[in-house]
């Protein structure tokens, strides 16, 4: 089965050979649960797997792009594009961070509605 078939689309924390969630502080699970973030493990070794927490990667695609690319975890964006890695799981929580700060900048300011009229030029 595809990633994208067997998980709800959205923000993903993926890991490898690690349940992420396990690396996160309190603030980031929270942050990441106001977003409906899903935090998953990949491996390639059945061994390791747990069941809706840390999936078998059959093809060992996983495990060849976290090595080419010298990372343990990527933040996975809702278009299935990278927003970004971390080279060990320490310091997901600070990734989680710069995503929230990012999300934030587009809050509008209290009482503001946002603009629905189209002006043409």
């Amino acid at each position: 089965m595809r990633y994208d078939d067997a998980l709800p689309n959205g923000f993903h924390i993926i890991a490898l050979d690690a349940d992420p969630e396990q690396h996160l502080d309190a603030v980031s699970q929270a942050a990441l649960a106001r977003i409906g973030a899903q935090t998953v493990g990949i491996t390639a070794d059945a061994d390791k797997t747990v069941p809706g927490r840390v999936l078998f990667d059959v093809s060992g695609k996983y495990r060849q792009f976290f090595d080419e690319h010298g990372v343990k975890a990527i933040l996975v964006r809702p278009d299935y594009y990278v927003f970004g890695a971390v080279k060990t799981l320490s310091a997901l929580s600070g990734l989680v961070a710069n995503l929230s700060i990012r999300l934030s900048l587009f809050n509008l300011p209290s009482g503001e509605k946002p603009m629905t009229k189209v002006i043409a030029a």
